[in-house]
C-alpha cells in the first residue's frame, strides 16, 4: 500500500475512519496567518450578502471573481501551509485551497464529498482543514462521520445528484460528528468522506483554511459530466494553476482543457438503509481498495 501519512500509526487511523486530528500551526503562526488574511482584498470582503437561496452564505476563495485575490490568497496559504503539511503527508503536494469565512449567523456547507482531483479513482486525495479561531458546533465547526470513505465507487460532482440525497436530514441527526477544534489544529481527511458544517451561530466570524492535497507523482484532473451525456464522465486534465484562473468560471460550461477520456458514471443512489449496511461493512470494503 502507498502510505498517506509518514507515521504508520496516524496512516492506519486515517484509513479506518477516514479522518485525524493533528496540531498544524502554533498560537504565533495563526497570529501571523489571520493578519495577513485580513490584509487580503476578496469582492465581498468576507461577508457575501447572497441574493437568492441558491447562493452559498459563506465566503469561498474560488467563488470570488478577483483573480488577484485568488492568486494572493494561494499563495499565501502555500507559504504557511507547505512546510508542516510535508512532514506530515508521504510525499503529497498542494494542488488548490481556499479560505473559508462564516459570517455570523449564516454559512452553512451542504452534505458532500469533495470531487476526485486525479486520473486514477483508486487515489487517496486528501483534504487539510485548518480553523484559525477556536470552533465546535455553535459557530460552524466541520462535522464528519466515520468511515463513511470508499464505500461506493462515487465520482462527487457539482453536475451530479450525491448517493446520499434522499436521506439528508437523517445524517445530520444520526450520524455526523462535529468536531470541536482548538486554532491551528488541522483535520486531515479523505476526500470522499462525508462532511458537512452547520451555520455560524456566534457574534464572529469563523475563519478556516481548506487545502487539497494530491500524491505528488498523480496526473491532476477533474471530472466533466456533459447533461446531454450523463452515463460518463470526461475526464479534463488540470493544475493547480487552473483552479486559481479559473474561480467562479468553472460553473459557466466545459472548461477548455485537454481531454484525457473519459470513464463511465456508476454513481447511484441508495436508501439509508443500504448506506447502514455499508457503513458496517467499511472496512473490508476499503482493504480491498486499498490493496
Amino acid at each position: 500500500m502507498r502510505p498517506i501519512l509518514q507515521q504508520p500509526d496516524q496512516d492506519q487511523i486515517l484509513r479506518r475512519r477516514g479522518w485525524i486530528r493533528t496540531p498544524l500551526l502554533d498560537e504565533s503562526g495563526v497570529a501571523a496567518l489571520r493578519s495577513r488574511v485580513e490584509g487580503l482584498q476578496p469582492s465581498d470582503g468576507f461577508a457575501p450578502e447572497a441574493q437568492d437561496p441558491a447562493q452559498p452564505t459563506y465566503h469561498c476563495t474560488y467563488l470570488d471573481p478577483k483573480v488577484e485575490y485568488r492568486r494572493a490568497s494561494d499563495a499565501l496559504v502555500r507559504e504557511f501551509f507547505a512546510a508542516p503539511l510535508a512532514r506530515l503527508l508521504a510525499d503529497y503536494r498542494i494542488l488548490t485551497s481556499n479560505i473559508h469565512v462564516k459570517p455570523p449567523g449564516q454559512g452553512a456547507l451542504m452534505i458532500h464529498q469533495n470531487w476526485p482531483t486525479t486520473a486514477s479513482l483508486a487515489d487517496t486525495t486528501i483534504t487539510a482543514w485548518c480553523p484559525l479561531i477556536d470552533v465546535d458546533e455553535g459557530n460552524g465547526a466541520l462535522q464528519v462521520i466515520d468511515g463513511s470513505h470508499k464505500l461506493l465507487p462515487e465520482v462527487a460532482n457539482f453536475a451530479s445528484r450525491p448517493y446520499f440525497a434522499d436521506f439528508e436530514d437523517t445524517l445530520k441527526e444520526r450520524y455526523f460528528e462535529p468536531l470541536t477544534m482548538a486554532a491551528g489544529e488541522a483535520v486531515l481527511f479523505d476526500d470522499s468522506l462525508l462532511h458537512y458544517s452547520a451555520d455560524n451561530r456566534s457574534a464572529a466570524p469563523r475563519v478556516a483554511i481548506q487545502i487539497e492535497l494530491v500524491p505528488r507523482e498523480a496526473e491532476t484532473v477533474i471530472h466533466w459530466l456533459d447533461p446531454a451525456a450523463p452515463d460518463r464522465f470526461e475526464v479534463l486534465a488540470a493544475d493547480s494553476d487552473f483552479y486559481v484562473e479559473v474561480g467562479p468560471g468553472l460553473f459557466a460550461g466545459r472548461p477548455k482543457l485537454p481531454s484525457r477520456g473519459f470513464v463511465p458514471n456508476r454513481n447511484r443512489q441508495i436508501d439509508e438503509g443500504e448506506f447502514a449496511a455499508l457503513l458496517a461493512r467499511g472496512e473490508e470494503i476499503r482493504d480491498a481498495l486499498y490493496r
